[in-house]
């Protein structure tokens, strides 16, 4: 009720009254008892709804526990707030495997070299295996209905890595790593050249002096990023535990001087461009709970002209990866290469000596690492070593690689300070891995 109404309530009551005196005019001057209730109570009921009607005034807090609608209530709806968006919720990663892995051939893949390669890791030292799903020449090695993949390569006929095998793998405690050639890529290049390097005259740029020569991805393209970010995702679905990036690089073969670079290359550097694609893989690949490793020519650590030209800086790559792999294989060192100080004038004889001589200076990059930038843990190094004989040296000049130089480089990784170490092979058999008998 409202003032006013109170108030003509209140001179209705009086109209009434004064009536009634009227009608009694010449009888009794007083005022019937009855009527004085009546006036009363009329009054009293008059200042109760008056004293509701004002708490029930816009502006008034309700002391009733009854509960009115708004004034925006009886109106439209309005759109509700913006919702701030939902961050997705990244997998906490399993514990670290310290890797002690071998790197099987999918492509000669068959039955029983698997199981016996399964095998010789149960009865030794060995906890790990590499596989490839995508390899140097842009197959698969999975079966996928992925409708970027399946239009864009082929799958080896006849080799098929399935989730049920890594399942099985994981199942006897074997820590399965997906290896993936990112950006030497024959088939894509060929069938998708706006994603390849490029002549001044627009042909696709190949690596060697003639017809045979690989095709290149440019790693300045971010359609080539999202591409190897599927074959990522998918050997993630199969169910790998860690994912391995190789061919990481720009080429260093070829006529070099013919690439026709795109005009994002004046603003990175082949190193870090190199870099920002392995921290990009890396933070899509903790959604899945994956891990992420990046294989690196054994000279990036010694060289920094090499670093530039192949765009892998140990200094980047030790804060973006998870781990990385330097190919070290004595092999590979050039006669009379200098190393740590000490010249060895034939590399692959010598094969304790120098991995332990290359991971010297492997442990100065990583104190360099350490030093500034405290509050970064860095890569784990975890390099490549050789399981197999470069008979292609030359006499004198290589030895066989059998179970005593295979732990002959081993232990140089345990000597220097480092855990965890991959064998690279060229043949899928693996006896050499097992003690020989007196």
């Amino acid at each position: 009720m409202t003032k006013s109404e109170f108030y003509v309530n209140i001179h209705t009551m009086f109209n009434i009254f004064n009536k009634k005196n009227k009608q009694n005019k010449g009888k009794s001057k007083r005022l019937p008892l009855f009527s004085i209730v009546i006036i009363i109570g009329f009054v009293v009921f008059t200042a109760i709804l008056f004293i509701h009607g004002m708490n029930d005034a816009p502006g008034r807090s309700r002391t009733s526990t009854e509960v009115s609608p708004s004034i925006a209530e009886t109106e439209q709806p309005t759109e509700p707030p913006p919702q701030t968006p939902i961050e997705p919720t990244i997998p906490p990663m399993p514990p670290a495997v310290k890797v002690k892995g071998i790197y099987y051939i999918v492509e000669f893949m068959n039955r029983d070299s698997l199981a016996a390669c399964l095998d010789v890791i149960e009865a030794t030292d060995l906890n790990a295996i590499v596989l490839d799903v995508k390899d140097d020449f842009g197959n698969f090695t999975f079966a996928t209905d992925n409708e970027v993949l399946a239009s864009a390569s082929a799958s080896h006929p006849g080799s098929r890595i399935t989730s049920e095998q890594i399942a099985d793998m994981k199942e006897r405690g074997i820590y399965t790593i997906a290896r993936v050639v990112c950006f030497r890529d024959n088939r894509l290049a060929l069938e998708n050249p706006e994603l390849a390097f490029k002549t001044a005259n627009g042909n696709v740029w190949r690596d060697g002096r003639n017809r045979d020569g690989f095709r290149w991805l440019n790693p300045y393209n971010r359609d080539n990023w999202e591409f190897i970010l599927e074959v990522c995702k998918e050997a993630a679905r199969i169910g790998f535990d860690e994912i391995q990036l190789d061919y990481v690089r720009f080429p260093i073969q070829g006529h070099l001087g013919d690439i026709v670079y795109s005009p994002e290359a004046e603003l990175l550097d082949k190193t870090e461009i190199i870099n920002e694609f392995v921290s990009f893989i890396r933070e899509e690949m903790k959604m899945f709970g994956v891990r992420t490793s990046a294989d690196v020519f054994g000279i990036v650590g010694l060289s920094s002209l090499d670093s530039a030209a192949l765009g892998q800086s140990v200094q980047l790559l030790l804060g973006s990866a998870d781990s990385i792999c330097p190919m070290i294989y004595p092999s590979h060192w050039a006669r009379g290469q200098v190393i740590n100080g000490t010249v060895f004038e034939a590399p692959d004889t010598e094969p304790y000596e120098v991995i332990y001589s290359v991971l010297q200076h492997y442990r100065r990059q990583l104190e360099q690492f350490v030093s500034e930038n405290p509050n970064t843990s860095p890569a784990v190094v975890r390099p490549y070593l050789q399981y197999f004989t470069a008979s292609w040296l030359g006499e004198d000049y290589f030895i066989p690689y059998e179970f005593n130089e295979i732990q002959a480089q081993i232990q140089a990784v345990y000597d220097a300070g480092f855990e965890e170490w991959i064998l690279w092979k060229t043949a899928n058999s693996f006896t050499a891995l097992l003690e020989p008998e007196e």
